[in-house]
């Protein structure tokens, strides 16, 4: 069964060690919570926030943040338009030619760009959808391993 949300406020957080304390609305002591207790599409807290949880006991007995969530009402990053990605392809290629006009260079310099870089695309595209394949076991993996 779920406990009950609580709302309250990031108190304290040490971001280069990933933990810091909650301070319920209701007034009650802080809560500790941990970077792992928030959800995945949750922003990297800040001091300030507004949070969302569940109260859970932590293996020492004491009270900590299970289930984070927040913060509520934080803008989704906007997308970058897709005009600058074409203005810069059209940017390089441009200083390519100019360069190329100026110092002429022999055949291979761009068809060995060309060939690394369709390379370097392949090998992201495969990276890119093995992350989206085997994210749940990345997620396990981690928990398990990291000490």
């Amino acid at each position: 069964m779920a406990s009950a949300r609580v709302d309250g406020i990031l108190t304290r957080w040490n971001d280069d060690r990933g933990f810091g304390f909650i301070t319920p609305s209701s007034g009650e002591e802080p809560v500790f919570v941990h970077i792992s207790a928030f959800t995945q599409d949750a922003l990297r807290p800040a001091l300030g926030d507004i949070l969302s949880f569940e109260l859970g006991v932590s293996e020492d007995g004491r009270q900590k943040a299970r289930r984070v969530e927040g913060p509520r009402g934080a803008p989704k990053p906007r997308p970058r338009p897709a005009w600058i990605g074409y203005f810069a392809i059209a940017l390089f290629l441009a200083v390519a030619s100019v360069v190329a006009t100026v110092w002429p260079t022999p055949l291979w310099v761009p068809a060995g760009y060309l060939g690394m870089s369709v390379m370097c695309f392949v090998a992201y595209a495969i990276d890119k959808s093995a992350a989206a394949v085997g994210a749940g076991e990345w997620q396990s993996l981690r928990s398990c391993c990291s000490g």
